[in-house]
Formats: structure tokens, C-alpha cells, sequence
């Protein structure tokens, strides 16, 4: 593939850990995702400035890093980024479930060694819940740097 050119999907083979289930998802690279690439995003937080002057080009950029955040049910959700910015993008995505993962391990090999019990137990000792995740919350952008 050349620079510059992107693909019509991508595949993903990927684990949710806290469950072990083991997931196939596909995301279209669409119309949705392309036109989101081609609008900048701004530093200052405002998205929608379209002035095509120096002041503005200083602190914006094109989005064209792609996030993908994985959720134990096999949803995905989508964002991109630049300059430490993100931009949820409601992406066109296709997720299956798998038996056994890229490795070929089942839910039960997990289970024997172990793997399960020591994400709980590290989640009970930092004090993180694994589950219910709140779904409302995810089309959000955390950070520990001060978001305006």
C-alpha cells in the first residue's frame, strides 16, 4: 500500500481480557472516517473554526491517528486524534465472536492458567471495577492533561 492511501477496512483480532472472549472486528475506513481526517481539529477545542488563515493553521491539525477502544461485550467505538485532540466518530464497524484467539486459545485454556483470576485480583487491588462498564460515559474524551 502506498503512503497516503488508506484502506477499505481494517481487521482486528483482539481479546477481552476480562472475560476472555475473543473477537473479530472489522472497521470500514468510509465516507464517515475520511471526511472527520479531512477537518481539522483545533488545540483550543473549538472544532468548528474553519478560517483557512496562519492563526489557525498554527494550532490545528488533520486527525489521522486512529483509536479504537474495545468493550468486553465486543462493542467498538472509534475516535481519532492529533496534537493530543480526539474526535469520536460514530464509524461503521462489524464485530463476530471467535472460539479460540489469534493464538488459538479457548476460554477454558485462560481459565487453566490462571490469567483470569490474576486480572480481577489486580483489579481488586487498585480498587478498579471491571464490570458494569457505562456505556453513556464512553463518548467521552478522558485525559490527564486539562481538557478545555
Amino acid at each position: 500500500m502506498s503512503p497516503g492511501i488508506l484502506p477499505e477496512k481494517i481487521n482486528i483480532y483482539w481479546t477481552s481480557e476480562v472475560n476472555s472472549r475473543f473477537f473479530i472486528t472489522t472497521l470500514y475506513v468510509d465516507d464517515i472516517i475520511i471526511s472527520s481526517m479531512n477537518r481539522k481539529l483545533n488545540y483550543d477545542g473549538n472544532d468548528d473554526n474553519i478560517y483557512n488563515n496562519d492563526e489557525y493553521n498554527k494550532f490545528s491539525c488533520f486527525p489521522t491517528n486512529i483509536n479504537i477502544g474495545f468493550f468486553p461485550d465486543g462493542e467498538t467505538k472509534v475516535w481519532l486524534s492529533c496534537g493530543g485532540r480526539y474526535r469520536f466518530v460514530n464509524a461503521k464497524v462489524t464485530t463476530v465472536e471467535a472460539e479460540k484467539n489469534y493464538n488459538n486459545y479457548s476460554h477454558k485454556d485462560w481459565e487453566d492458567i490462571g490469567y483470569i483470576n490474576e486480572l480481577k485480583n489486580r483489579a481488586d487491588y487498585f480498587g478498579v471495577k471491571l464490570f458494569p462498564i457505562n456505556k453513556k460515559e464512553v463518548d467521552k474524551v478522558y485525559s490527564d492533561r486539562k481538557i478545555d
